[in-house]
């Protein structure tokens, strides 16, 4: 942690801590002054004497280092047009030389946690801990016996990890479990699906949980590395966003995007080696993608309803019924197309763009259809009931009644564009519920089922929770 030169010189979080603790040694108590009439107006100071000294020479005459701990009476009123802080606290610490200066600046109805900025900066956390304890204790109450945890502790939180979730777009990952989950599913329903070799030999539950680890890094990988490298861009065209906003920093998006690497190549590995080099041909078409392909869309789009099928492969590369592998390549590559039109992305799509466009569909769905012949020796196995079509059928033409019914009347909206591509992600999972419903797999079909509910309830809460954290409810004046 780093300090204006005007206040204090550059600590380390773990000099700082040293210096905390050997303070703490020392200090038996903290004086607030009683003439404070307003909890957000405090002045304290500890006292590095011993507790008899103390006791008999009287609190208010002991001298010792001073903090002050200060912030405006009434805080102005929070704004989100521009990032100036709209209440602060400033804490003043000189020990042992060193001095410190810590600053919070949330919202003033999020200031019972700490800082957006400086969330894990320690004086801060124990100056705060410090005086909450000795209005504690002047109010007769036993410091140590805590309360649960408040609503503000909770959006407190919630305000500091909100960057990551916008960052990786967790709170739409549900269609890559869907994917991966309804491969481990199908395969074990049926035994004509043979696993590939090299593969050992799991329970169901355990395949579908390292499943989920590896769809959901994957995507969370893919879509760190999209906003890192579309930062320049986003810095004059949505500034709103965590990187160009300051609300995560690049660093710190460089190491998530890592992370979620890793993480998804170490999930896949009990899936057996292929389903591990799936996981990194995912991760290679990611980086191609990002690298060049989206800045053509003719390329792009079709690159990225590929990447989705590849990705949906992972746990069994070898699967024999390719029939929802290819719907899934379509669906993606549609939602993608309309979505990229309606935002009025840039570059356009234009007619030559969107004849490309079906030249590339028709290509790869030719490719998939050569492999399940290659693979089966037809293209719908004979195991596979026709019935198990019917559902996914029908999801598809009521997908385009709500495309139609959404989109009817707008010509471009980034926010219209942003409901299409979560609520097509989330179709996804309908679209697998209804080949194994079909296809008289009731259990696997309800277990798909209560994942596409989930994922619908969980993306309006998870709206609702970042409403109420970025635009919390306040009383009138």
């Amino acid at each position: 942690m780093s300090t204006p030169k005007a206040m204090g010189t550059p600590v380390s979080t773990l000099a700082l801590a040293s210096a905390w603790a050997a303070a703490s040694a020392m200090t038996r108590s903290w004086v607030v002054s009683p003439a404070t009439t307003h909890p957000s107006a405090t002045t304290a100071s500890y006292r590095p004497v011993r507790a008899a000294s103390a006791a008999r020479a009287g609190s208010s005459k002991v001298p010792g280092a001073r903090n002050t701990a200060t912030a405006p009476g009434s805080p102005p009123a929070c704004s989100k047009a521009h990032n100036d802080p709209c209440s602060s606290l400033l804490v003043m610490a000189p020990l042992n030389a060193l001095k410190t200066t810590a600053m919070r600046s949330p919202c003033a109805s999020l200031s019972t946690g700490v800082s957006k900025a400086l969330a894990g900066d320690i004086a801060a956390i124990l100056v705060r801990n410090r005086l909450e304890a000795g209005r504690a204790r002047r109010a007769g109450v036993d410091p140590r016996q805590r309360g649960p945890c408040s609503i503000a502790d909770m959006l407190s939180t919630g305000w500091r990890l909100t960057p990551m979730f916008k960052l990786t777009r967790v709170t739409t990952a549900f269609a890559a479990v869907a994917n991966v989950w309804f491969v481990v599913l199908w395969t074990d329903a049926f035994d004509q699906e043979p696993l590939p070799p090299w593969t050992p030999a799991l329970p169901t539950w355990l395949r579908l949980i390292a499943a989920a680890i590896a769809g959901v890094s994957l995507y969370a990988f893919a879509a760190a590395l999209n906003d890192i490298l579309d930062y320049r861009r986003d810095r004059a065209l949505h500034p709103d966003r965590p990187l160009p906003s300051g609300a995560l920093s690049l660093e710190t998006a460089a190491y998530l995007s890592a992370a979620t690497l890793v993480t998804a190549f170490l999930a896949s590995i009990p899936l057996g080696l292929l389903a591990a080099a799936a996981a990194a041909a995912t991760a290679g078409a990611v980086l191609a993608y990002n690298a060049f392909a989206r800045h053509l869309p003719a390329l792009g789009l079709v690159a990225l309803g590929l990447t989705y099928a590849i990705h949906m492969l992972i746990p069994n590369p070898a699967l024999l019924f390719l029939a929802p592998v290819w719907l899934v390549m379509t669906h993606s590559l549609a939602v993608a197309a309309l979505s990229h039109s309606v935002a009025g992305r840039r570059p356009p799509l234009t007619g030559a763009g969107a004849v490309a466009i079906a030249a590339g569909w028709v290509f790869w769905s030719t490719t998939l259809a050569a492999a399940a012949w290659l693979r089966a020796g037809t293209l719908w196995p004979a195991w596979v009931p026709p019935a198990a079509a019917i559902g996914p059928s029908i999801l598809a033409g009521l997908f385009a009644l709500f495309v139609w019914l959404r989109l009817r009347g707008v010509t471009t909206s980034e926010r219209a564009a942003d409901r299409l591509t979560r609520y097509g992600g989330l179709w996804l999972a309908l679209y697998h519920a209804g080949w194994l419903l079909g296809a008289g797999k009731r259990t696997e079909g309800l277990i798909m089922t209560s994942l596409a509910a989930l994922g619908f309830l969980g993306m309006i809460l998870l709206r609702e929770m970042r409403g109420a954290i970025e635009q919390p409810l306040t009383y009138r004046r």
